[in-house]
């Protein structure tokens, strides 16, 4: 078996080879796969709250990242707690998988002392995914919500009708700095800058 080893995910560094695992874990399935690379880039960017702490790197012995995952909350104070994970398909993916289920409930254990409350851990994962569900049910998670998200796409070489806007309603840019704060407020990011 090869040393694979662990680390906090450094942003300046790891970057360019997390896109990279992102595409490498699409082998086999479609370029659309959940997370996405602009999926992971945002939720590093305004739901991570602490990088150095809510997200961590797998690495193989060549230093190679072979998987990687974050923790992720809607805001900063709140109790539920999210983790997306990315593995590379041509590693053995339940020691990995394993691992980072450790390394999210020490996490999410000590965000519940940050916040001194309890915290939920979700994670999601697709059918087929058998050891990655077998996984969880040992470790005592439950299915909460059963069912698929649904990606659907149409050809852009014809016009796409424009949709109406309710009276009193304009469609405009996020271009100015005055907008960022009203953006903010009503999906919950954090401060851009």
């Amino acid at each position: 078996m090869s040393l694979i080893t662990h680390r906090p995910y450094l942003l300046e560094q790891d970057t360019t080879s997390i896109e990279e695992l992102i595409l490498a874990s699409r082998i086999g399935k479609t370029l659309e796969r959940y997370p996405t690379i602009w999926r992971v880039r945002q939720l590093l960017a305004s739901r991570v709250w602490e990088p150095e702490h809510d997200a961590h790197v797998w690495e193989g012995e060549s230093g190679r990242c072979i998987g990687f995952a974050y923790l992720w909350r809607r805001k900063q104070d709140s109790p539920k707690c999210s983790v997306d994970f990315i593995i590379h398909p041509h590693v053995h993916s339940a020691e990995i998988f394993a691992e980072i289920l450790t390394w999210a409930s020490m996490r999410a254990q000590e965000v519940a002392l940050q916040l001194n409350t309890d915290v939920s851990l979700s994670l999601a994962t697709f059918a087929g995914e058998d050891v990655y569900i077998q996984t969880l049910q040992y470790n005592d998670f439950s299915l909460l919500q059963d069912g698929y998200d649904f990606y659907m796409a149409c050809p852009l070489d014809k016009h796409l009708p424009e949709a109406p806007l309710p009276a009193g309603f304009t469609l405009q840019l996020l271009s100015r700095k005055e907008n960022l704060a009203a953006y903010q407020a009503l999906f919950g990011f954090t401060h851009v800058g």
